[in-house]
């Protein structure tokens, strides 16, 4: 007697079976795939929201080094005034 070939052997193989395998590796892929894209969402995720805070740090730099508009001047000026003017007693209400 010779040995039975592979072929035979997958051909007893009920097809109920080899639905339940094709099925349970499509899901075990399914949930590899959702693990990675997972990963590389978050990733990509940290990654814009650490461009976006070395942009906001940045400007707030500039804002730091530049010149105050004139306006603000002018603003902390009565701003300072009018505190001096209460504190004086100057101001009456």
């Amino acid at each position: 007697m010779s040995r039975p070939s592979r072929l035979n052997n997958l051909l007893r193989i009920p097809i109920s079976d080899l639905l339940h395998r094709g099925i349970v590796f499509s899901l075990v892929g399914v949930s590899i795939w959702g693990v990675v894209m997972i990963a590389t969402v978050h990733r990509d995720k940290m990654r814009r929201g650490e461009e976006v805070r070395l942009a906001e740090q940045e400007r707030q730099k500039l804002e730091q080094q530049a010149p105050p508009d004139l306006t603000e001047v002018r603003e902390r000026e009565l701003a300072e005034a009018a505190q001096n003017a209460i504190a004086t007693g100057k101001f009456r209400s």
